[in-house]
C-alpha cells in the first residue's frame, strides 16, 4: 500500500488591481494621447491669427449703403465675400478668406473685416484682396492687418 498522495493543485490565483494601478493606466494612457495630438498638430507649426481689415474709402460715389455697404462702379468688388489670398515671402499661397460685414460711414467708407490663420515664421506676408494687387507687410503688422484702397 502506498499511502502518498499527491498535493491537490491549488487554485489558480485571481489577479487584483488596486485602484491606484487603475489611475496609474489612465493617466499613462491621457499623457500618451496628448503627446499624439501634439505631434499631429506638427510640432514647430506655429502659427499667427490674422484679424484684419479693409478699407474702402471713395467720396465720389463709389461706397452704397450704410450698413452693411459694399462698393460701387470700379470698387464693385469689394464686397461681404469678396476674396483675400495671403501669401508668404515666396509667393505661395497661404490661405484664402473672404471678407465679411461691411460697416459704412457717411457713405463714404466702408470696413470689412476677416480672420484667417497662417503659419508663422515668413521673412514677410502679402495681402491681396481680389486682383487689387498685394500689399506687403511683416508677421506683427499682418496680426492686425489693415488693408486700404481709395482716395
Amino acid at each position: 500500500m502506498d499511502f502518498y498522495q499527491e498535493p491537490p493543485t491549488p487554485a489558480p490565483r485571481k489577479r487584483y488591481w488596486h485602484p491606484a494601478m487603475w489611475i496609474g493606466v489612465a493617466v499613462a494612457a491621457a499623457v500618451t494621447a496628448g503627446l499624439l495630438i501634439t505631434m499631429t498638430s506638427g510640432s514647430g507649426s506655429a502659427t499667427v491669427t490674422v484679424h484684419g481689415t479693409m478699407t474702402l474709402t471713395d467720396s465720389s460715389g463709389g461706397v452704397t449703403g450704410e450698413t452693411p455697404c459694399n462698393g460701387s462702379g470700379g470698387y464693385s468688388d469689394i464686397a461681404d465675400g469678396a476674396q483675400v489670398v495671403i501669401s508668404d515671402d515666396t509667393g505661395k499661397t497661404l490661405t484664402i478668406v473672404q471678407l465679411t460685414g461691411g460697416v459704412g460711414f457717411a457713405g463714404v467708407s466702408c470696413v470689412f473685416d476677416f480672420t484667417a490663420k497662417v503659419p508663422a515664421g515668413k521673412s514677410y506676408y502679402g495681402v491681396t484682396v481680389t486682383h487689387r494687387g498685394t500689399v506687403k507687410m511683416s508677421e506683427a503688422e499682418l496680426a492686425t492687418a489693415a488693408v486700404t484702397l481709395g482716395n
